[in-house]
């Protein structure tokens, strides 16, 4: 032991401060890989996830902008469209009962989701007015109630 201390001692002092430096660099980089570069895999594991997780919200966004209503051209969408409680009878809703009153009425449907708010679009191309509406479970389908009334510009 006291032949290292000898060699220690032999050196200069700027040797002596060069290898506590490089003691302190190393001592460093070995803190460095024991503590931060795990904090670094989190990191990018984290970032994988928010990728994949991103990946499903677009897909998601895809499937609702797929219920946006077609675009009508406007040589069209000038032409009101008469109302018929029978229009809204299609295959994924059905029409369960009509009761109509002076200026509208009640109408029932049996419907899927993806109906719903297609109905109102209806609706809206053929100038009738939605006052009240719910929505309940049913065994095979939602049940859809609407009070509709005419939309006669005043």
């Amino acid at each position: 032991m006291p032949r290292s201390l000898d060699l220690w001692y032999a050196l200069s002092p700027g040797a002596r401060a060069a290898y506590g430096l490089f003691l302190m660099v190393f001592l460093l980089l070995v803190v460095w890989w024991w503590q931060i570069k795990p904090i670094t895999r989190e990191q990018t594991a984290r970032e994988q996830q928010r990728l994949v997780q991103q990946a499903a919200l677009q897909a998601s966004w895809r499937d609702i902008l797929a219920l946006k209503p077609p675009e009508i051209p406007h040589s069209q969408a000038d032409v009101p469209k008469a109302f018929s409680p029978l229009d809204f009878h299609t295959h994924d809703a059905q029409l369960i009962r009509w009761r109509p009153v002076e200026r509208g009425g009640e109408m029932v449907l049996e419907a899927q989701w993806v109906a719903i708010p297609r109905t109102f679009y209806w609706l809206a191309e053929r100038q009738m007015l939605t006052s009240a509406f719910s929505i309940t479970a049913g065994e095979n389908a939602l049940r859809f109630v609407l009070q509709v009334e005419s939309d006669d510009g005043g």
